[in-house]
């Protein structure tokens, strides 16, 4: 794995880390009766999914996916299944929340909408890199297979010289 994939790949977080860490200090004004470890969770949720964007983003960038998604569809799809599942996990809590907070009578599946609109927010960011980092991650890519199609002939040099002694 290249250390550019990485890096987006930790940019990723960070845009996950930053839209939670101000939801983190906005839950309480909403949800009043909001536990400090719902808070902590959701957050790292969205930690993990800001890289989850990113890593796939990487794997269709360096053409290693098995299929291609749109730029748009990418981000949203993301973003709206993710937090499908955290709703599913959580309907009970996030239920009983809405029901004493100014979201009462809606359902908590709202927030699988308002994460599709920000996975295409996140998928937008991760577009509009500079092309020199693009490139980057393309050199370095190249570089690695280049580097591991050297060892393969390295080795394979190595086994036919052993297997040359072997036969003297």
């Amino acid at each position: 794995m290249s250390s550019a994939f990485v890096r987006h790949i930790v940019i990723g977080k960070i845009i996950g880390f930053l839209f939670w860490a101000i939801a983190f200090f906005v839950i309480p004004l909403i949800f009043s009766e909001a536990h400090i470890m719902l808070r902590l969770a959701v957050w790292l949720w969205y930690t993990t999914l800001g890289a989850i964007v990113w890593i796939i983003w990487g794997v269709q960038f360096l053409g290693v996916g098995l299929c291609s998604l749109p730029n748009i569809f990418r981000g949203w799809v993301i973003g709206a299944w993710m937090n499908f599942v955290l709703v599913l996990f959580i309907y009970p809590l996030l239920s009983q929340l809405m029901m004493g907070s100014m979201f009462e009578g809606y359902s908590p599946f709202w927030i699988v909408v308002e994460w599709a609109i920000l996975g295409i927010i996140v998928d937008i960011v991760s577009e509009k890199l500079p092309k020199k980092t693009k490139e980057k991650v393309k050199k370095s890519a190249k570089k690695e297979k280049a580097a591991k199609s050297e060892d393969k002939e390295k080795k394979e040099k190595k086994t036919k010289k052993t297997t040359k002694k072997v036969k003297k």
